[in-house]
Order: C-alpha cells, then structure tokens, then sequence
C-alpha cells in the first residue's frame, strides 16, 4: 500500500544486540512491507559483531525505497534501555516494537495502518502471531479474551511484537522499566492497561511469526529467569496497586503459582516451594477458598504441565472486573 501522499502515522522500534546471524530476515521482512512511506527506528545495544555494519547497510540500500531509518547507538545494556533510546525518536502517532528475530509478512504494516487511519481513536491495537519452532512447525499464539488485562498476564496479550500504542500513551505511563531484564513487556503491557485505553483487535490470520532462539526469553526454561521473573511479576503489582485495575491482582497470583508449578517440573522444587509461599504471602489477604483455588492451579500445572491458565479464569474469574474490547 503506497501511502505517498500521506505523513505516516507509524513508526517499527527494534532493539538489537550481536544479531548479525538473524537480523537479515528480520530486516528483510520490513524492507518487503507494501506501506510505504515507512517510518523504523533500530536501536543498537552495544554490539560487538557485525550488526552495526548490517544495519547501515541495509540503511543505505532500503531508504531510497521509501523506508526512513533512524539509528541510536545505546551503550548502557538491556533491551528496554534501547527501546526507552529509540522511543526517544519517534515522531509518529503510534509505535510497532519488534524484536531482530522474529518476521513479519508482506502485508502486516499495510494492514495496521489501514485500521489505525479508520480508527484514529484507537490507542492500542492488537493482533495474534505465529510462532514457528527450529523444524519448521507452527503455533498460532492467540488471545482472545473478554478481559484483556486478564489476557494479557496470563497469555502475553501485549507481548512487544503484538500490538501497536499510541506514542502519546506509552511515554505518559514511562516508556519500558530499565530495571527489569525480563517479562518487561509484561510489565509495560500491565501498566497500559491499568490506564483503561481505548483497545482493539486486528481479527485476521497472524501476520507476524516469532523465531524462538535460545537466547530469547521465549526459548528459554523458566527457571533460567526466576529472579528477573518475581521482579517482574512484584513491579507489575505495584502497576496496579490503587488504580481501578487492582482486582486484577489475582491473575498475577496466579500466573506465580502457575510458573511455580513450571519450575518443579524443571527439576528445581526448592525454588518452587519458594516462590509459592511467596505468592501465597501476597496473597494473604484474600480468604482460603480463593488461596486453595490457587494451590489447585499450581497443582494441575504441575502434573499435566499445561491448563493452570484456563483452570486459573473459570476458578477465579468471579474475583475479577472484566476490561473489555
């Protein structure tokens, strides 16, 4: 779709670091986008490889194209440290975060685009993804729930590759928390939301296909990130906490014993017996019944490895006031 005629409205924000391997196809899947003009921001953290030149010559090959490219140099380490930088660049109405290994199909930014022009009053859009192993084969990743916020915690709804936000709204709650290395976008999607934005749903098949690496959050075993995880899961609760989202607590709870359960079936019992105790000690306000039902999550996670998610909103979703789409 060639908006010539038109400011874009757009901007893709991409952070990356010693990518060299996998930032080809990345790069790739942007430069074959039918949008054009075409807004990125790419925000290198310190690479040590050959990812800068990559990027500067992709830089020189793709802007007579339409594509604008915009690069920040981000010495201090983290991927929200970099994103914070490039956020910093952006002059568009919206912002797409990417990740430098993941893919998006021809079409995707078109399609984004098109409904943001329809619905400018939409300040968060989001859609489902693919995720495709080392073989080959595909998932498709999709939330679609009535309770977004609910959705998201326990289900990555606002995963950083799966969704566009208004500029304006994602610097007035603080841009990405620097201090978290990992879930930050679950954090930044909680904090999002507690702010009651005007959301919608792309309903189409998944346009954006996620690569997990072993070098991903997504391709790593939960235990490998407990201590970056409860950081996680506490900044996320303190989102919350005297907004009219704090009912929402609970699925944080439960996502705890849910990972909880995760790290027993990864050999590390000690550390589930910890963190637990410690999610029931957040808990602590709430009355037995509920504090049981949470045990039952992690109970059924545990043992079957998968179901505490659904388990945890038909046992709990009487605790929760629904945010709707």
């Amino acid at each position: 779709m060639n908006n010539d005629s038109q400011e874009p409205i757009l901007t893709v924000v991409m952070p990356v670091r010693n990518r060299a391997a996998l930032l080809p196809r990345t790069l790739l899947s942007i430069e074959r986008q039918t949008l054009r003009p075409l807004k990125t921001v790419i925000a290198d953290n310190g690479s040590t490889d050959s990812t800068p030149q990559i990027i500067e010559q992709w830089r020189q090959r793709v802007e007579p194209q339409g594509i604008s490219v915009t690069v920040v140099s981000e010495p201090r380490p983290g991927a929200s440290v970099a994103r914070n930088a490039a956020l910093a660049k952006v002059t568009t109405p919206y912002t797409l975060h990417f990740d430098s290994d993941d893919e998006m199909l021809p079409d995707h930014l078109a399609m984004v685009d098109a409904y943001l022009r329809l619905h400018p009053d939409t300040e968060i859009l989001r859609w489902d993804v693919t995720i495709m192993d080392n073989e080959g084969w595909t998932t498709l990743k999709s939330v679609d729930d009535e309770d977004l916020l609910r959705g998201h915690i326990l289900h990555a709804a606002l995963a950083s590759q799966r969704y566009a936000v208004a500029t304006d709204l994602l610097r007035s709650v603080g841009g990405w928390d620097e201090t978290l290395t990992c879930w930050d976008d679950l954090e930044l999607g909680t904090r999002l939301l507690a702010r009651k934005p005007v959301t919608a749903y792309l309903r189409c098949e998944p346009r954006v296909v996620i690569h997990p690496s072993d070098d991903s959050i997504t391709g790593r075993r939960y235990a490998d990130s407990h201590a970056a995880q409860m950081l996680a899961l506490d900044a996320c609760r303190r989102a919350l906490r005297h907004t009219d989202a704090e009912d929402a607590t609970i699925w944080l709870d439960a996502k705890g014993m849910i990972v909880a359960a995760h790290y027993a079936r990864e050999g590390e019992p000690q550390m589930a017996e910890r963190t637990a105790a410690a999610v029931l000690d957040a808990a602590s306000g709430r009355s037995r019944a509920v504090r049981m039902k949470l045990q039952l999550v992690r109970l059924v996670t545990m043992i079957a490895g998968q179901g505490g998610c659904a388990l945890a909103k038909w046992l709990l979703q009487p605790r929760a006031r629904a945010h709707r789409e």
